[in-house]
């Protein structure tokens, strides 16, 4: 079983990150501020049920206007090997803070060529609402996702 607790700072420190996040990892080290918006939210932090307490993956949402939140959720090395038990253990996690926050929109954004976050992304109830070009530095091009109660 897996272990749900209030996400942490440190966290993502020690969160060795899957290859399509690297970039973002190593951003997110040189730009404290993104750390802070993160916890200004719900966030919690999905472990593995060992004496450590692993991270594999963290998750929030940046609530922005009344009613409407910004997703984030980064996934470690760790979480493939998981599968379905950690999707289903974080959908019920949205679910829960969207009904707890009175959300009635949570939305991410999602790499279109990283098809493993885009599967999730869907899995957990985000469907694709279309295309953001050239949203990141490196001018990748992203889809919006969105969670509608």
């Amino acid at each position: 079983m897996l272990i749900v607790r209030e996400y942490r700072f440190e966290d993502l420190l020690i969160m060795p990150p899957r290859d399509s996040e690297l970039d973002v990892a190593k951003a997110e080290l040189e730009t404290p501020e993104i750390f802070a918006n993160r916890a200004s939210g719900p966030a919690h932090t999905i472990c593995l049920p060992c004496a450590k307490q692993t991270p594999v993956l963290c998750a929030g949402i940046i609530i922005f206007q009344p009613g409407v939140g910004e997703a984030w959720v980064r996934g470690s090395l760790h979480m493939q090997h998981l599968g379905i038990s950690l999707a289903r253990t974080v959908k019920r996690w949205f679910d829960a803070a969207m009904l707890d926050r009175g959300l009635h929109r949570v939305q991410v954004t999602v790499r279109c060529t990283d098809k493993v976050a885009y599967r999730f992304a869907q899995f957990i109830g985000f469907g694709r609402e279309g295309i953001m070009r050239q949203l990141s530095a490196d001018k990748a091009d992203f889809y919006m996702m969105a969670r509608i109660n």
